[in-house]
């Protein structure tokens, strides 16, 4: 597809994709582990990908891909100093890119797979496998997270932050935790990540990417042991008495969000607050009854609660590889107006 008109007066022009959003495939040899799939041309000569134009020549025929907040993909080329300026033309400028991305699919279970276009001769098509590899646009919240660490480890991987900064920075990876173990009387570094699909097969990618930038940046003082870390689901049961002069289905809304579920788990939509919220939590970190109570007695509007009931998949306390989670089908709450209750 033409992006545009070249013009060699201009510096740092920059094109928009027409279509978001743009494709990144897992690429265990760059740093952060993921590739833009797109490839520019200006007036027949491919152009290179650099990730940043700081340092390049003049004459070097480079370009940087970015994002903007809205999700939406820009290219953009130098200005003659840092990166070679474009040369006019009139639609010159052409890239083939690849869009899409995601961990879950719009594929429903039982479905059958479709072609996007139907070549001539296809009849039908199979999923002999899941389809892997995919991970959901990164969150505010997430980039919130990762880009301290990133910044402070100045791409070398040596303390046990440097791990973790690295696992975050791979694509599909939701949460990291490293620490200094002993198996057999012999130290090694444990990462425990959570990723965004729950598959296997994403988890051993994500392992393998952080294993080859442990060996060409880290330390290489110990091995590294990658654990797949899982969800641990905890049911609950309350009874929570509100003011009567609030309306049921806010108080409702509030302690959901207090809790950090948020109705949507099964459209990979999580909480970034709350509670149980993957993102508050650690691996391996209980959760106990008066947490639950404190937590929905802070909500405005909330007199008296009452837990009648706490339970999870596996026995407490939370194993190291565990995180524990609240989906809302896991909650059961009854809610009760209190006229005697004084506003608050």
């Amino acid at each position: 597809v033409a992006l545009g008109d070249g013009d060699a007066r201009s510096t740092f022009q920059t094109f928009a994709l027409p279509k978001t959003p743009l494709t990144y495939l897992l690429d265990t040899t760059q740093t952060p582990p993921h590739w833009p799939q797109v490839n520019v041309w200006v007036n027949g000569i491919e152009w290179a990908r650099v990730d940043s134009l700081f340092g390049r020549g003049p004459k070097e025929h480079v370009y940087i891909v970015r994002e903007d907040a809205e999700g939406k993909s820009w290219v953009q080329f130098g200005d003659g100093k840092t990166g070679a300026r474009l040369r006019s033309g009139r639609g010159n400028v052409i890239a083939v890119y690849r869009t899409g991305d995601g961990a879950h699919g719009p594929l429903k279970v039982d479905a059958k797979p479709q072609a996007d276009k139907k070549p001539a001769g296809l009849d039908a098509i199979f999923m002999l496998e899941p389809v892997t590899g995919g991970a959901q646009p990164e969150t505010e919240d997430g980039a919130r997270i990762a880009a301290p660490g990133t910044m402070q480890s100045l791409g070398r991987i040596v303390s046990l932050a440097d791990y973790e900064a690295e696992a975050l920075s791979i694509p599909g990876v939701l949460k990291a935790r490293a620490a200094w173990v002993s198996v057999d009387g012999s130290p090694l570094v444990r990462v425990t990540i959570l990723t965004d699909s729950a598959l296997q097969a994403d988890a051993l990618a994500a392992a393998d990417a952080l294993r080859t930038a442990v060996r060409t940046r880290g330390a290489g003082r110990c091995p590294l042991l990658v654990v797949q870390g899982a969800r641990t689901e905890v049911a609950l049961k309350l009874v929570v008495g509100y003011e009567a002069t609030r309306r049921a289905d806010d108080v409702r809304a509030a302690i959901l969000t207090a809790l950090g579920a948020t109705g949507e788990e099964g459209n990979g939509i999580d909480s970034s607050r709350g509670l149980f919220s993957w993102q508050q939590r650690q691996f391996g970190e209980s959760a106990h009854g008066s947490q639950v109570v404190g937590a929905v007695q802070n909500v405005p509007g909330v007199a008296w609660v009452r837990l009648t009931k706490m339970a999870t998949q596996r026995s407490l306390p939370c194993a190291g590889d565990r995180l524990l989670s609240l989906p809302s089908t896991a909650l059961q709450l009854q809610l009760t107006a209190d006229k005697e209750a004084q506003p608050s």
